[in-house]
């Protein structure tokens, strides 16, 4: 039987005789596993050296036959059958229920996804890679904030007049394996079309008789996202759960993007903070599988990754004994086409700190087409504190008390 992709589980694996697959602990995923799903008894599972259909079949998993290869993973589910050969101390609880029971709540609310079918879709997007050179996707890299941007607008469509606002938590999950935990992305993607604001306030000002139609605004529902992701074998954000929900415009009309409403139709993120003067600095984008610029802007993946890329979130979130939904410790806003030029503005707030003076980082990115022609996206940077006391934020040039 022919397996479409081959998603991060490597596995020592016996399809009929021996009902347990064990998986080889290498500190990303380690537990018991049985084949179970869409394999005939009489079929095989293909067996093959990387993750993908490019790659050569290695081994087929027939009855009495136990090998190491990369293998499809909606063919496999967790078993609780063998937990007696866990190692001692881990217990014999289905080391894969925390997770999805914390996925499950997370997605309350939400319309659930198929997780591959949204891979796939952000795969069809993607530079595919020299499998000569490396055994994993070309998703392999992207980073979760990335990774969740990149699967709204896979499955959403492009729009030009938009409000995104982003939201990230980050839990650490036990391994068995290693005894080292591994990060958890709880992430929440909300994309405000603004066509129809904008359009609204043409006809407030000129009259309905002198503005065009909806179509003329790329008018477009609101929709809300929610992605949880982890790494796994190689890949940094490997889709645990999604969820979707559409907003109506009541529902949206609360709602802040940086203590700014989400639905307003103008560029609102030079108000969200006492911004530093803005730098002008060169863009991190070359390597990078997705698409970088639209329209001589940087598109939202990319306004995202070039935002956060000089973060490091490993030393987020607190070990839990019983891990439970991280609060978000990360908001960020990306404005694109409410500007009367062509401009995309990008803010996020971190908070979270371990820091007696400062409670928050806020980092600003501004993108205006330059150069020839105005078709080279050129970056502009500003940065700020927020403090734990005394004014919010410093003067421009100072520090928080």
């Amino acid at each position: 039987m022919m397996i479409r992709r081959a998603l991060s589980v490597t596995i020592l694996a016996v399809l009929a005789s021996t009902p347990v697959a064990r998986v080889e602990a290498d500190g990303n995923g380690p537990g018991l596993w049985r084949v179970t799903v869409g394999v005939a008894v009489d079929d095989v599972l293909n067996a093959r050296m990387g993750p993908g259909t490019n790659y050569p079949v290695i081994e087929q998993f027939a009855p009495d036959m136990e090998r190491a290869g990369w293998v499809t993973q909606r063919f496999m589910t967790r078993d609780n059958g063998a937990a007696s050969t866990l190692p001692e101390g881990a217990g014999s609880s289905d080391v894969s229920n925390p997770l999805e029971r914390l996925s499950a709540r997370f997605l309350e609310g939400y319309e659930e996804q198929d997780t591959l079918q949204v891979l796939d879709q952000v795969l069809a997007n993607l530079e595919p890679v020299n499998s000569q050179s490396s055994v994993f996707l070309p998703s392999a890299q992207i980073r979760p904030l990335t990774m969740a941007v990149l699967a709204l607008e896979a499955a959403e469509g492009v729009r030009d007049r938009v409000r995104y606002r982003i939201t990230y938590g980050i839990e650490p999950f036990p391994d068995l394996a290693s005894r080292v935990p591994y990060p958890v992305s709880f992430i929440q993607v909300d994309r405000f079309s603004l066509g129809s604001a904008i359009r609204q306030d043409a006809i407030d000002s000129i009259g309905a008789e002198y503005v065009g139609p909806p179509e003329a605004f790329d008018v477009g529902p609101h929709v809300s996202w929610r992605f949880v992701t982890r790494p796994m074998q190689g890949a940094a954000s490997d889709i645990v759960a999604v969820g979707r929900i559409e907003l109506s415009e009541a529902q949206a009309q609360g709602w802040t993007c940086l203590n700014n409403p989400c639905l307003s139709p103008v560029m609102e993120l030079g108000n969200a903070a006492l911004w530093s003067v803005e730098k002008e600095t060169p863009l991190n984008t070359a390597s990078v599988p997705f698409e970088v610029a639209r329209a001589d802007l940087l598109t939202p993946a990319a306004a995202i990754d070039e935002l956060t890329g000089e973060n490091n979130f490993g030393e987020v979130g607190q070990f839990r004994a019983l891990p439970d939904l991280p609060d978000p410790f990360l908001e960020a806003v990306i404005e694109i086409g409410l500007a009367q030029d062509s401009v995309l503005d990008a803010g996020l707030r971190r908070s979270g700190l371990k820091d007696d003076s400062i409670s928050a980082i806020w980092q600003r990115l501004i993108i205006i087409p330059m150069g020839e022609n105005a078709q080279t996206p050129t970056a502009y940077r500003a940065k700020t504190y927020e403090c734990q006391r005394g004014s919010q934020f410093p003067p421009e040039g100072g520090l928080c008390p």
